[in-house]
């Protein structure tokens, strides 16, 4: 028999500060707790572990510079050069709209990988691919 912990969102929090941001934290919290729920069993949470498990990218572009070597077959990489300064309502040539340029490199990193979106424009990928 073993001991459990139930851990809360400050908990979560608490533990991952150094590493997430607030809107990070809460995200992977929710995501273990689905993930405990649609597996039937309890998650050991070790903060470390989750730590080296993802990476936050607190803009798309850094996202971009990061896994953009992995997805170039599929995209062309010359649309995200300074995606970052790209104003919202922007429009390319062929019709694609900055929203459409994040969510087809979010779809085919996904592939791979997971990503989730957090509030406050950063970005959660799992290292572990």
């Amino acid at each position: 028999m073993a001991l459990v912990d139930t851990v809360t969102l400050h908990r979560f929090r608490d533990d991952l500060r150094e590493h997430f941001s607030y809107e990070a934290c809460e995200e992977l919290f929710n995501y273990y707790n689905e993930l405990s729920d649609s597996t039937g069993g309890d998650i050991e949470f070790y903060p470390n572990d989750v730590a080296m498990e993802w990476s936050e990218f607190t803009t798309f572009q850094s996202m971009v510079d990061e896994y953009g070597n992995l997805l170039e077959k599929s995209l062309d990489l010359s649309l995200y050069e300074n995606f970052d300064e790209l104003d919202d309502d922007w429009e390319g040539e062929d019709g694609s709209t900055r929203d459409g340029l994040v969510d087809t490199f979010v779809s085919l990193l996904q592939a791979h990988t997971q990503v989730i979106a957090c509030e406050g424009g950063s970005f959660l990928v799992n290292t572990e691919f």
